[in-house]
């Protein structure tokens, strides 16, 4: 299904703020095994697009992509993890 009204026009990314209303249904084969029957959909803000993607496994950007992406990059957990590592043994 394409979207229609205010969200055909807004291209969304990762991190855009939206408000979605309908009603809940139970699906066994969906991830946490709950669906949404979807009524609207509301963008309140579309960010961006993101220099890497935080959501995945590892971070397929080079090097001096991530240092120049610092606050964004500390938010994904491997390297989340490496940052807590280091900063417990240097106490």
């Amino acid at each position: 299904m394409r979207p229609r009204g205010e969200l055909a026009e807004t291209p969304l990314s990762l991190e855009s703020v939206v408000s979605v209303t309908g009603t809940a249904e139970l699906a066994s084969k969906a991830p946490g095994g709950i669906v949404i029957r979807t009524a609207s959909v509301r963008c309140f803000s579309a960010a961006a697009r993101l220099p890497f993607e935080i959501n995945k496994k590892t971070i397929g950007a080079r090097l001096d992509t991530v240092l120049d992406h610092r606050v964004l990059s500390l938010r994904h957990p491997q390297l989340h993890c490496k940052r807590q590592t280091l900063h417990t043994f240097n106490y």
